[in-house]
């Protein structure tokens, strides 16, 4: 390994940093001879622009700086949380190639979670062609999964790809997260000067949350809902406590969320269109109780009862149309609402019984039935379901780097835009094909298209959701993300399996 020489380049979020980051840092720079390793916060993260407990770019690369105080041949760098739109990672390496001069190698460094799943990342086929790879694995992982995943790469790509046995402690930062934020010291993971540069700036703060009792709930609940809704709420209630217990979800939050998930169902329009206006909602929920109810009650819940825990409001404001990247919390309570014991439907006990062996299908057979529910009453779609069905159809066909833009707080004509991008005309074409017959079995149907003759751009108009299919170059010609920079833009995350 005498002869790998370059800099390597490892990002991520770091938030925060802990000793394990700095480890593989410092071990795979002296493993391989690079000049130095250059520690990359990310900036507006591309696969989602909605993860809670992320401390600012700002925050994460000050405390990195702490982080690698001393360690030599290591460096922080501010290049993506610098930059306003999200931030991906064959740009990043493009941008330091065009610093450092094309005769510097420029090495990307992965875990083997980011190598199984790079395929998925924007531009994966450019980065594994035009930048080293360093593949860290740590112990009691199967090389034979990686050795046979690098092989593709290498026979598929002309990929160069180094594996570096790691040693490194086993920490990750979700458990310091989890540490702080239930008050704990995380000093042994992070370091004392990581640690007190969290405490003086307020980081990761254990939340505030006021926990209602139990039966302070059930007095509000009968004040404000009709018998028959209180009767759907307790269902509701039975049913994601069920669910927590078999899928390893927080029963109290559970129970708590899906106690209030209707708190402002039996609101009168007026009532509602207020709520919504006061909290700034937006004009897609007015005279619309059905959809703003979810909305409402999140807003009043947080703000006049005190309760602040993201996770039940979550779950709580997206029961009725769900959302991209849920939480297994909020899964359960969108599951519970429609599947609870009281709804009598053709098809509920398949769904019932589906959503106790496997949430994420049960999530999923039920987002088509609510379109197909919606749309066949003549009622207003929330799209966002209906952008979200577009991205899933597309990532089964293999659709590249998936990204849903809300557009609907800025434009006049729509208020999602799906974005996706193939390595070829054909799989272009497979992909938009797919994603018309799949909406349209689910009774959206395509108002026109553009773009189906070798043009690298195919554009499918649903009304208020268009679908953009690109090629990989028209897509960087085009940089619909960083256009539309301003809007909340969301990568699509298929749900485990």
């Amino acid at each position: 390994m005498n002869d790998y020489t370059g800099i390597g380049v490892l990002g991520g979020s770091f938030n925060p940093v802990h000793k394990g980051h700095v480890f593989l840092a410092g071990f795979v720079r002296e493993a391989c001879h690079l000049e130095k390793v250059l520690m990359i916060p990310t900036g507006v993260h591309p696969f989602s622009s909605k993860r809670k407990n992320v401390a600012s770019g700002e925050h994460r690369l000050r405390m990195l700086e702490l982080a690698i105080e001393g360690t030599p041949g290591v460096e922080a760098s501010d290049i993506e949380i610098r930059k306003p739109e999200p931030s991906y990672t064959y740009v990043t390496l493009t941008e330091l190639r065009a610093q450092y001069g094309e005769d510097v190698p420029i090495h990307f460094i992965v875990g083997t979670d980011e190598l199984m799943t790079l395929e998925k990342w924007y531009q994966a086929d450019r980065i594994v062609q035009e930048f080293g790879l360093i593949v860290g694995i740590r112990p009691h992982f199967e090389k034979d999964i990686i050795m046979d995943k690098v092989r593709v790469m290498e026979e598929e790509h002309s990929a160069k790809i180094l594996l570096v046995d790691l040693p490194a402690p086993d920490i990750s930062s979700t458990l310091v997260r989890d540490t702080l934020l239930e008050g704990g010291d995380a000093s042994e993971l992070i370091g004392a000067k990581v640690q007190e540069y969290i405490r003086e700036n307020g980081l990761y703060r254990p939340e505030e949350v006021k926990r209602v009792e139990k039966a302070e709930i059930m007095d509000l609940l009968e004040k404000r809902l009709k018998p028959s809704r209180l009767k759907h709420t307790l269902g509701v209630r039975d049913m994601a406590v069920k669910l927590a217990e078999i899928h390893g979800c927080d029963i109290n939050k559970a129970e708590t969320a899906a106690l209030l998930h209707d708190f402002c169902k039996n609101l009168s329009t007026e009532e509602s269109n207020a709520l919504v206006e006061k909290y700034d909602l937006g004009s897609k929920y007015l005279n619309n109780t059905a959809l703003a109810h979810s909305q409402t009650a999140a807003a009043v819940l947080e703000n006049e009862y005190n309760i602040t825990d993201r996770e039940i409001l979550d779950a709580i404001r997206n029961h009725t149309v769900g959302d991209i990247g849920m939480s297994l919390l909020e899964k359960i309570i969108y599951t519970a609402d429609a599947v609870e014991e009281g709804r009598s439907y053709p098809g509920v006990e398949e769904l019932r019984d589906l959503a106790l062996k496997d949430i994420d299908k049960a999530c999923s057979a039920l987002r088509d039935r609510s379109i197909r529910y919606v749309l066949s009453k003549g009622e207003e779609m929330d799209n966002k379901a209906i952008a979200w069905k577009a991205a899933e159809v597309i990532d089964s066909k293999k659709g590249q780097d998936i990204t849903l833009i809300d557009i609907s707080q800025t434009s006049g004509f729509a208020d999602y835009f799906v974005i996706t991008h193939a390595p070829s005309e054909r799989l272009m074409k497979t992909i938009a094909d797919e994603v018309e017959d799949k909406l349209a079995e689910l009774g959206v149907f395509m108002k026109h298209s553009e773009g189906k003759n070798g043009s690298g751009w195919i554009l499918m108009d649903f009304g208020d959701v268009i679908v953009n299919v690109f090629t990989g170059e028209q897509r960087d010609r085009y940089n619909l993300e960083k256009i539309w920079g301003d809007c909340e833009i969301t990568r699509y995350e298929p749900e485990e399996k």
